[in-house]
């Protein structure tokens, strides 16, 4: 990814183009499961499943994760809000933290898994993993627009960090506006692509964006970065488990 300045006049954009940053994460998705689709790799689905699962890991050096793990512990921890929020900021990782990332792995391998076997059982001379592609790679670009949009909705859970720089050089409406549009093409995309089932996208994701709020304002006070990550991380296991039905 290239490398820009952290300055005012940059910082103001940056949020705008969120979804932008998992273009690069989908398209290694699809060219993986394209090679999976050409080169007929249906007694592999379990390597595979493992290779997909750790693309996006690798590629964003699993700064999603980070927020994950840390709102885990912050949120058995039962303390106060404050409390919370400290344990957020706090650069070491607790026992609920570790397993919030491996029942996380583990569940985004299994419902790859079932992705990849029922490519090759549905429609194996076909191609079936074409369509499944175009959709896998697009939920990295719809769960940073759901960030997007969540950043216009949620209020920060304090005045600091990186996260409220950022919201407060950004226009929110417009950052909401640019989340719902590309949510919408999704929307689009996903139905034109997947079917009648493919609908439970945006009612699904606007629902989860509500119970996400809620527990957002009621144990952190607002959102932070780390909760961003959680956001992103949460929302592409769920489109993944939609995946697995639509397919």
């Amino acid at each position: 990814m290239p490398q820009i300045e952290w300055e005012d006049t940059s910082m103001k954009r940056m949020l705008l183009f969120l979804p932008a940053a998992g273009v690069p994460v989908g398209a290694a998705e699809v060219l993986w499961m394209f090679l999976f689709g050409y080169l007929h790799l249906p007694a592999n689905a379990g390597l595979c499943a493992v290779v997909a699962a750790l693309i996006p890991v690798l590629l964003t050096g699993g700064i999603h994760m980070d927020g994950l793990a840390d709102s885990a512990d912050a949120l058995a921890s039962w303390g106060s809000s404050e409390k919370k929020r400290a344990i957020l900021k706090d650069p070491h990782i607790g026992t609920f933290g570790v397993l919030a990332l491996v029942m996380y792995i583990m569940c985004v391998t299994v419902l790859l898994q079932i992705l990849f076997s029922r490519i090759c059982a549905v429609e194996p001379e076909a191609g079936s993993f074409r369509r499944a592609a175009v959709l896998e790679g697009s939920l990295f670009v719809l769960s940073r627009a759901l960030t997007q949009t969540a950043i216009a909705w949620i209020p920060p859970a304090a005045e600091e960090g990186m996260l409220y720089r950022f919201a407060s050089l950004t226009n929110r409406r417009v950052l909401g506006l640019t989340g719902g549009i590309i949510l919408i093409a999704g929307q689009i995309l996903w139905f034109w692509t997947g079917g009648l089932r493919a609908l439970l996208l945006l009612p699904g994701m606007a629902l989860h964006l509500f119970l996400f709020r809620r527990k957002m304002l009621r144990h952190f006070g607002g959102l932070s970065g780390d909760l961003c990550g959680r956001l992103i991380q949460l929302s592409e296991l769920w489109m993944t488990a939609l995946l697995c039905w639509i397919v």
